[in-house]
């Protein structure tokens, strides 16, 4: 509750892409405020507001997430100084009772326990109680088979962003895939399509998580891949395979919750 802001009229939700976007939304009753998020600043008044509610965007890396988000709201002629972040969304929620949010549980453990493998934080939502019926999911560790002559690595990217890279192989010095189409077909059914540059390499990034989980199929030029997190998992190193495990579980309980959850809901 603020001064001049009833209960409500700010609320915030998650969107679970390569990055994890904090989304607030403001009433239209807000209309006229100036609201920074994060170092990001936001005029109401040259926003239009969807559905009743102005929606501000900020994108956070899974290695910040775990960092508290401070959010200023200034209002007629009342600012108000308030401090939000990413763990008190997923306390939240771990906390509900409410049956629209209860399916969603197992999802945000999953993607506290990735923010904690990302950045090393174990004390991220240290009072988070496991859901019921949560179970951590781990890859089978499976050697990539791949064999072509167009592309000489696939891999993900898991740095600031989550993303798939895919490098061209050389002959010599030059990279024999480049101003090539890569076409990227995910197990959700989701197609991306790229062009190989002059560096050789295309970062298919702006991904969700559930497009992580199951096998891919790359095309280039009449040649076909498959690659998925186990095969990743499989090349990396016991200190750096755990990221990509908690990431898998992350993904895991991400397309879970799109198949059961969400698409149950259209249908």
């Amino acid at each position: 509750t603020l001064v001049s802001i009833e209960a409500g009229v700010v609320r915030m939700n998650l969107t679970l892409q390569s990055k994890i976007s904090m989304n607030l939304l403001l009433a239209e009753a807000c209309y006229g405020a100036t609201v920074t998020v994060n170092g990001e600043t936001f005029v109401l008044s040259d926003m239009e507001a969807v559905e009743g509610y102005y929606v501000l965007t900020v994108a956070i890396a899974p290695d910040k997430a775990d960092e508290s988000i401070p959010v200023t709201v200034s209002v007629n002629g009342h600012v108000h100084n308030l401090t939000t972040g990413i763990g008190n969304y997923a306390m939240a929620v771990l906390a509900s009772e409410d049956a629209a949010v209860v399916p969603a549980k197992k999802l945000t453990y999953a993607m506290i326990e990735y923010v904690r493998a990302m950045n090393g934080n174990a004390d991220f939502c240290k009072d988070a109680e496991m859901p019921d019926g949560y179970d951590n999911n781990s890859p089978a560790l499976t050697p990539s088979e791949n064999a072509g002559t167009l592309l000489s690595g696939i891999a993900f990217q898991l740095n600031d962003t989550i993303a798939i890279a895919v490098q061209s192989a050389k002959d010599g010095e030059t990279f024999v895939a480049v101003g090539k189409e890569v076409v990227l077909t995910l197990a959700t059914g989701r197609i991306e399509r790229a062009t190989v540059g002059e560096n050789g390499i295309v970062i298919f990034e702006d991904l969700y998580v559930n497009d992580f989980f199951g096998e891919m199929t790359i095309e280039v030029d009449g040649e076909t891949y498959t690659y998925s997190l186990e095969n990743y998992a499989f090349s990396m190193d016991e200190t750096e395979s755990a990221v990509v495990i908690a990431l898998y579980n992350y993904a895991y309980y991400a397309d879970d919750y799109v198949r059961n959850v969400v698409l149950a809901q259209a249908n």
